[in-house]
């Protein structure tokens, strides 16, 4: 798997733009790049559409997923288990708000996705077939759903 690297490019010394920058080489084959669905893979840097408040980058085995300062969760890229939180299984390219989201920090795993919010709750969706979100079922979110066990 290629690296996927957070650049911050600043404009002058008083002016920082947060722009992500998706690494050379990298598989597209899902959208994970932002790149168009059908671009199987990404050979140059490729801007994924601009997050000037992005706090870091997580990704999964075919999805993304960026935190930004709001506290939103934007997801693109593979959705065969939910794992871009917004209630279907479509795969798509374009990043989309995760809805219900208030994150304060986030973590992806191979097809699933997990938030603390900012009032101390873990919440999770994706694939959960090993048990992997903690929510004490072995089935598919689509959607955020709370890890109760965390209170």
């Amino acid at each position: 798997m290629a690296a996927i690297d957070l650049l911050f490019e600043t404009k002058s010394e008083s002016e920082c733009l947060h722009q992500l920058v998706l690494g050379p080489l990298l598989s597209n084959s899902d959208g994970q790049t932002g790149a168009p669905m059908g671009t199987l893979r990404v050979w140059e840097a490729a801007r994924v559409p601009p997050f000037d408040d992005a706090t870091s980058l997580s990704v999964g085995l075919g999805h993304t997923c960026v935190p930004r300062r709001s506290g939103s969760v934007w997801c693109f890229g593979l959705n065969d288990f939910g794992q871009l939180g917004d209630g279907t299984f479509e795969s798509r390219s374009d990043p989309e708000p995760v809805a219900g989201v208030d994150a304060i920090s986030m973590a992806t795993g191979a097809s699933h996705t997990c938030v603390v919010r900012r009032d101390g709750r873990v919440s999770c969706w994706g694939a959960d077939g090993e048990g992997q979100l903690g929510i004490g079922t072995r089935t598919v979110f689509e959607e955020p759903v709370e890890v109760t066990t965390l209170r």
